[in-house]
């Protein structure tokens, strides 16, 4: 068993679900698929806890304060400085706390039952996976590589 975090295994995730694999050997496609498999219940788990953390941490009043900020978008002069600036401060402290609990979730550790994929069949992955951000191939030689 080895350990990564939400981060890198979400990132992965994302980053894997495009990738054809039909140019890897069949063993190494078939162990892919069984770490895609392992990481897919992580990566909803976790985009379903911060949709749950963006309602529950969802300030009162907070359909009013979107109403005064959009009233604000088309028309500049229908609030005061003051309460603009409110508003900023409202939304602010709200995507702070979102933020926070994100950067907590993130750095969750998971624990990965799959073996990792060969040096060779992550090459080739890297190398047939042509769209992929640095960030993306990070994600995946770290999710999918055998140093931890």
């Amino acid at each position: 068993m080895r350990k990564s975090t939400n981060q890198i295994i979400v990132g992965a995730y994302v980053a894997l679900k495009d990738i054809k694999i039909n140019a890897l050997e069949n063993k190494d496609k078939f162990a892919l698929l069984k770490i895609f498999r392992e990481f897919r219940p992580i990566a909803e788990k976790y985009n379903k806890d911060i949709e749950e953390a963006q309602i529950k941490l969802k300030p009162d009043n907070f359909e009013q304060m979107q109403e005064k900020a959009k009233q604000w978008e088309k028309d500049k002069t229908s609030l005061s400085s003051e309460e603009v600036m409110d508003i900023n401060k409202y939304f602010r402290e709200y995507g702070e706390s979102i933020d926070k609990y994100v950067s907590s979730l993130n750095e969750e550790e998971v624990d990965i039952q799959s073996e990792p994929l060969s040096e060779e069949a992550l090459n080739k992955l890297l190398e047939i996976a042509t769209d992929l951000t640095l960030v993306g191939m990070l994600n995946i030689e770290d999710a999918l590589g055998s140093v931890k």
